[in-house]
């Protein structure tokens, strides 16, 4: 069976992704095309480390 995401940390997920955004587009001032790649990035990164895999996320 595949591992899935849990509630918890689907919501973490979020959270990271709206933090990234907020930090780099107010204070940081980075174009937001940037900053949206760098937030994907980063929560798919996360989100292969809680153990879901590439293929499920295509």
């Amino acid at each position: 069976m595949d591992p899935i995401l849990s509630t918890w940390k689907s919501i973490t997920l979020l959270i990271v992704s709206f933090a990234v955004m907020f930090v780099g587009i107010l204070y940081l001032g980075a174009p937001s095309t940037i900053v949206l790649i760098f937030a994907g990035v980063s929560v798919i990164i996360l989100s292969v480390i809680c153990g879901v895999r590439w293929q499920k996320k295509e």
